[in-house]
């Protein structure tokens, strides 16, 4: 038995990290953005001091929690975003709160 490739994979740039991990630095608190979607994908970020068009996107996720709590309850569309900055390219989780319709950074991937 044999790990499943495709062509893409074995030529992509995260060919040495095949057999590492990645994680995920959360920000705390949550860092509020500002996202332009397109056909009803994120296409351009801001927040922070960043802005910048998306140049891969991952998603979306549904994911909710606390539904037996009126006050309580939660409802999000969560992304993974790649954007290209200054020195490289930073690889983000995105969501959107369908409570508020308001989008936010949760984490950078290390």
């Amino acid at each position: 038995m044999t790990a499943f490739t495709t062509e893409e994979i074995k030529a992509g740039p995260w060919q040495d990290c095949r057999n590492g991990s990645i994680t995920m630095s959360m920000f705390r608190p949550l860092l509020a953005a500002h996202v332009r979607c397109q056909a009803g994908k994120p296409v351009h970020i801001s927040f922070a001091e960043v802005s910048s068009l998306i140049i891969c996107v991952a998603g979306p996720w549904s994911t909710s929690g606390n539904w037996w709590k009126q006050d309580e309850a939660w409802r999000r569309e969560e992304w993974d975003v790649a954007i290209q900055l200054a020195n490289g390219v930073g690889l983000y989780r995105i969501f959107r709160d369908l409570r508020q319709n308001a989008w936010f950074v949760e984490g950078l991937y290390d």
